[in-house]
């Protein structure tokens, strides 16, 4: 096969079809993935330069100045390298699993051993790596969950020896971020700026991976590869959920992949919990079976429906220690492995601040159900279909917004994620497949809710797009005006005429047709000629002129007036306001023409001493806006604000001190105006990207994180169990 071909051919020579060859066929996944991820790695790189050309121009001080430069030169210069490292990183991730599947293959069951077994908490700013690409890597793989499953299935059912699933397919974020991270080990360049590149990372490769597996799955499938893998996926969660753990397989067999990263299978878990010391002492008795224990977690589980639910309260966690010692035996070492790792979950979930707390009180009901699926099916830990987890997720989602308010009792969501629970609470007793039951639910619920909402968002969207330009039509004609009437004398009438009803007509004309349309062209002629009609005259041909641009003036004053307003009232008393002084100046310069005497004209302004004016003003020359004064903050406020997209969420703290979750609901021009809707889609606030970066310094916007919430706390734990197995290494 050639680089670049479209189709591949699967036919022996001896032309007799044998179905499509394993390896050929995943050489071709790789090559034409590698093309599109070419392509938005250069994408990457140019936007690369050009935030940390901004962050470089925003900041105050000489040496942030001089790390962004630096940091875009050696961008610059290592760029091609780079991409060659990634790309042979990306290679090298297929050849091993190739090499893998090999009955010679002297490591069948994980391809990553040798990397993830020194995966140890070293250095802080490797560790703050670390967190950082689990992070968008679990975003990620919750943002393409079914494109990414199907993929690694189809792959998976091309090899014999080894698995492939999310955490080792090399088109998966985890492989692809790990391989980006080996190829930018080259950079010289201090931790924010490695972090604003990871972050870029996964703005402009991770969020664009879609396209990218639809053409592997066309592939895929065009080859007759496993041509229904939904149905089989809903197969295998509903088996995995109602058999239990499977039993040992024998070496060498197909299996599930150990985990690296923030993935891990149970056993994985269990070795590393047992390797950095964590869990009580074990206790002293007789074996308790796992099916005893269960009967004791139902009746434990029966009381916790009964106790009232306080939502404006944070729960306390279950003392799973007090519940496996009123046991009176010891529990086998995986159910009692499982304990402790639903403990450290809850005691992640319960404290993290992404969760508002009327659904940590919701959630924190779940502790004993939860750990009743864990003890029945240890794939719980490992799949992220499964699924309890899915419910567990999709709850957090649905609550990212809520607030702490007593008005939840009338929230339609908060009734449903508080039935929900209560099933659980009151049914559940070993069939997981109530949690998928309940979880089809919630999502037809979240559905049809997200629908209502996105409709109000529309209409605050263009609101604000409205707001966004008449502001800016506002602001461009109070410039335009001022230099028009800057320094000139004229009646107080006239210019309040201007500032008040004529400034309303260009505003119009600029919202509604733009600064290029002829309309726009003709209403800034009109107030030209008005300045020009009110002003002294000495030349008899101007007087003339001002005389006979009398009638065409006031014809189009009115047709401006016009767009505004409708009411003829209204028109005539702002219209007096021009033409009654005009008709006197008139009136005057008749006069003065009749006199015809020279000597009675003054030789600065033009008028005589008994003709001047009454309430004549000077209009004092304008001064350019000066921009608003911008403190000093951190430029990776100014990087987190760039990053907020339509979506996000934030936990906003008003100018009384009063907190609100709202969401990002659109970046509208002119003027980069950022709008932040409730969950419901009602504003909250709208401001200037200059104005999210000065709050997000001062702690008054706080960014939330709503990706997956099973995977950010399993990430925790086995960070934290890893740096407990540094600390006693």
């Amino acid at each position: 096969m050639t680089r670049g071909d479209n189709v591949v051919a699967f036919t022996p020579p001896d032309g007799r079809r044998k179905g499509p060859d394993p390896k050929q066929l995943i050489e071709a996944v790789r090559d034409s993935a590698e093309q599109q991820l070419e392509a938005v790695l250069e994408g990457l790189f140019d936007n690369t330069d050009d935030t940390l050309f901004e962050l470089a121009d925003r900041s105050d001080r000489n040496a942030d100045q001089h790390r962004y430069i630096d940091a875009m030169r050696d961008i610059r210069l290592k760029r091609l390298r780079i991409m060659r490292g990634f790309k042979q990183a990306y290679r090298n991730q297929f050849k091993r699993l190739l090499e893998a599947d090999t009955p010679q293959s002297a490591f069948p069951d994980g391809l990553d051993d040798h990397e993830d077994a020194n995966l140890a908490l070293v250095e802080n700013d490797e560790l703050e790596v670390s967190v950082a690409i689990s992070g968008m890597v679990s975003k990620a793989q919750s943002q393409h969950s079914m494109a990414l499953f199907a993929v690694s299935t189809r792959l998976d059912s091309l090899l014999n020896s080894v698995t492939i699933d999310e955490s080792n397919n090399p088109l998966g974020p985890r492989k692809l971020s790990e391989s980006f991270g080996r190829a930018a080990d080259q950079l010289e360049v201090d931790i924010r700026v490695r972090l604003i590149l990871f972050k870029l990372f996964e703005r402009h490769v991770l969020a664009k991976l879609a396209p990218i597996y639809e053409s592997v799955d066309a592939i895929l499938t065009g080859a007759g590869v496993l041509r229904d893998v939904r149905n089989l996926r809903r197969r295998t969660e509903h088996s995995s959920a109602t058999e239990g753990s499977a039993p040992p397989r024998a070496a060498g067999s197909k299996s599930q992949a150990p985990m690296g990263g923030t993935q891990m299978d149970f056993d994985g878990l269990r070795q590393l919990m047992h390797s950095s010391q964590q869990g009580p002492a074990r206790a002293l008795g007789p074996m308790v079976s796992t099916q005893e224990f269960m009967g004791a977690l139902s009746q434990v589980q029966a009381s916790a429906s009964a106790m009232p639910l306080d939502p404006l309260a944070t729960p306390s966690m279950v003392d799973f220690d007090e519940l496996v010692a009123s046991q009176q035996g010891q529990l086998t070492r995986p159910d009692e492995d499982a304990v402790n790792l639903i403990g450290m979950l809850f005691n992640f979930i319960l404290n993290d601040h992404n969760l508002a707390i009327p659904m940590k009180a919701l959630i924190g009901r779940l502790q004993i159900p939860l750990l009743k699926v864990a003890l029945m099916d240890h794939a719980f830990f490992s799949q992220p279909g499964h699924p309890a987890r899915q419910l567990l997720n999709e709850l957090s989602s649905a609550g990212i917004g809520w607030s702490a308010s007593g008005e939840l009792r009338r929230d339609a969501l908060y009734e449903k994620v508080e039935s929900i629970i209560e099933r659980i609470l009151n049914q559940f007793e070993q069939d997981v497949g109530l949690w998928e039951v309940l979880l089809a639910e919630l999502r037809e619920f979240i559905a049809r809710d997200r629908r209502k909402t996105q409709m109000v968002e529309q209409r605050l969207r263009q609101s604000e797009i409205g707001r966004a330009k008449t502001d800016d039509a506002r602001k461009e004609v109070r410039q335009r005006v001022g230099r028009k009437m800057g320094g000139l004398r004229m009646p107080q009438s006239v210019a309040e005429f201007i500032h008040n009803v004529w400034q309303r007509v260009l505003i119009h004309v600029h919202v509604r047709e733009s600064t290029e349309s002829q309309t726009w062209n003709q209403m800034l002629q009109v107030l030209d000629d008005l300045l020009w009609c009110v002003q002294p005259l000495t030349a008899e041909d101007d007087r003339a002129f001002r005389r006979n641009l009398r009638v065409e003036l006031e014809a189009n004053l009115r047709k401006g007036l016009a767009r505004v307003t409708q009411d003829q009232q209204t028109t005539e008393r702002e219209l007096a306001l021009v033409t009654t002084p005009l008709d006197l100046i008139i009136e005057r310069d008749d006069a003065a023409s009749e006199r015809k005497d020279p000597a009675s004209m003054s030789n600065e302004d033009g008028w005589t001493e008994e003709t001047v004016p009454t309430e004549e003003i000077e209009v004092p020359m304008s001064e350019p806006e000066s921009a608003a004064t911008q403190e000093l903050v951190d430029p990776a406020f100014m990087a987190q604000a760039k990053d907020l997209s339509e979506g996000s969420w934030v936990e906003y703290r008003d100018g009384s001190g009063v907190s609100q979750r709202c969401k990002l609901v659109g970046i509208v021009d002119p003027g980069d105006r950022y709008v932040f809707a409730n969950r419901r889609g009602m504003k909250v606030a709208a401001m200037t990207c200059d104005d999210v970066v000065a709050r997000l310094a001062k702690d008054e916007i706080t960014l939330l994180d709503d990706s997956a919430l099973f995977e950010r706390a399993l990430s925790s734990v086995i960070t934290d169990l890893r740096a407990s197995q540094s600390a006693a290494g």
